[in-house]
């Protein structure tokens, strides 16, 4: 698929999936969606907590765009042609699978969905999941790239791969000046503490 970043051989699917979601809203009806997402940015200390507590998303980011961005001029008429709507772009990349990933988002950032997406023509709000998922499998449109810095590592590798590094570092100084066995049990302690961060890495799928 389009939306899923791929390693080098081109053949195996990564762990990172793109999402773009474009929704329409009426013009007069995005003034309201920018002041949301002002909003929203004024507190962004919350929500990005609430958001990082999402393990599987490395990237989420809402913006209008405007109609009067798109306008063209048919080069037969010489008329300008204008879109009817404003949109509401959503772009995120996440861990795969889709479905998993939004059923949580809902659940977990349901609200702030509600908040921003009210607007949105035809939206069915994030409750029932049916109509919601629904409403985003018509509107989602394939990226056909992305950029990742790490496709075969989720969002939960890389932070623990970095609890992983400063554990070590900090037993490296430590432990420098220590006796053999001292050293040896030092070590067990830091397996001990460190061994949740020691899970493999790879492909999402084959």
């Amino acid at each position: 698929m389009a939306n899923r970043a791929r390693t080098d051989e081109g053949r195996v699917l990564a762990k990172s999936v793109s999402f773009v979601l474009p929704t329409p809203v009426s013009p007069r009806a995005s003034w309201f969606v920018r002041g949301a997402l002002r909003f929203l940015n004024y507190f962004r200390e919350t929500d990005t907590k609430t958001a990082r507590d999402l393990s599987f998303l490395s990237f989420l980011h809402w913006v209008v765009l405007k109609r009067d961005d798109f306008d063209s001029v048919n080069s037969e008429s010489g008329q300008k042609n204008r879109l009817e709507h404003d949109y509401n772009l959503f772009l995120s990349t996440f861990d795969g699978p889709w479905q998993p990933y939004v059923d949580a988002f809902s659940d977990v950032l349901g609200h702030a969905i509600d908040f921003v997406w009210s607007f949105s023509i035809g939206y069915p709000g994030s409750k029932p999941d049916s109509k919601f998922r629904k409403y985003i499998f018509l509107n989602q449109l394939d990226a056909h790239h992305h950029y990742t810095a790490y496709p075969i590592a989720s969002v939960r590798d890389v932070r623990r791969a970095l609890h992983l590094q400063s554990n070590l570092s900090e037993f490296a100084e430590q432990s420098k000046d220590l006796e053999p066995e001292q050293f040896a049990q030092e070590f067990r302690r830091l397996l001990i503490r460190v061994q949740n961060d020691l899970g493999t890495i790879g492909p999402l799928e084959k």
